[in-house]
């Protein structure tokens, strides 16, 4: 079978295209390297995308090595009995095409922006996801702290028919406090024509963490003074007429 080799370098890089290669055909019989960059870098929260003011806005881009690109559309996909009747809200979303593809197996991917997630408690990506039909293949999203040139195991997987139903995908980037991260939707095509994969509706949401109101250790407190010390507060209700207040102590973490 054919592999198709679409590189795309950065600026003051070579840029060159192969294709129709042999099945052994490797990454390095092309010529060049890639490196990817982040630009824009998204750092006010939450963050959402419905893809109604265009298919690849400020930061989403496709991935160049893989056997086709994510397209916008509204309505139905051209295949009856695959792919959604309409976006899961507004009027577009992104999907991929299975029909014409040279089917089975092949690659689509698209890059996220690039997030930076600062130092947050937590942050929670979601999104819509359509699969339906008898071909679907698999749609995986990973992540990257690198702009997209290594990638994580995946954070989200889901193989074959979903049900005619857009449903809800949501991923815990908690552990990506203080860095910067890229996620890529990776659908693969199934074993036919009844393969079409949508997602739309994306959504980043987080939590700050709260202030530093911690005290260093080791701690001393009187309690001559009028008021409440520093680091303490009062706790709800009392118990036989007594106010009781607690402290905290140490640095967060």
């Amino acid at each position: 079978s054919e592999k198709s080799c679409r590189l795309t370098f950065s600026p003051g890089q070579l840029s060159v295209a192969a294709a129709s290669a042999n099945s052994d055909y490797a990454l390095s019989n092309c010529q060049g390297t890639v490196s990817e960059t982040c630009s824009p870098i998204v750092n006010q929260f939450p963050y959402s995308e419905d893809f109604e003011g265009g298919a690849y806005l400020p930061g989403w881009r496709q991935q160049n090595i893989d056997d086709g690109d994510w397209r916008r559309r509204s309505g139905s996909t051209p295949t009856v009995g695959t792919g959604p009747s309409q976006a899961a809200s507004g009027s577009q979303y992104m999907y991929i095409e299975a029909t014409g593809t040279g089917n089975p197996h092949k690659d689509f991917r698209l890059l996220t922006p690039c997030f930076s997630l600062g130092n947050v408690q937590q942050a929670t990506f979601r999104f819509k996801y359509h699969m339906y039909g008898a071909d679907i293949g698999t749609l995986t999203v990973a992540a990257s702290t690198d702009s997209g040139n290594s990638w994580s195991s995946d954070l989200f997987n889901r193989s074959g028919n979903q049900g005619n139903v857009w449903r809800t995908g949501t991923i815990n980037l908690s552990s990506y406090r203080n860095k910067r991260v890229r996620l890529r939707f990776y659908a693969q095509s199934g074993d036919g024509t009844f393969g079409d994969i949508a997602f739309d509706d994306i959504e980043l949401e987080t939590v700050d963490l709260p202030p530093n109101n911690y005290a260093d250790v080791p701690y001393t407190q009187s309690f001559h003074q009028t008021g409440v010390p520093n680091y303490w507060t009062f706790l709800p209700g009392s118990v036989h007429g007594r106010t009781e207040i607690t402290g905290f102590f140490g640095p967060i973490g």
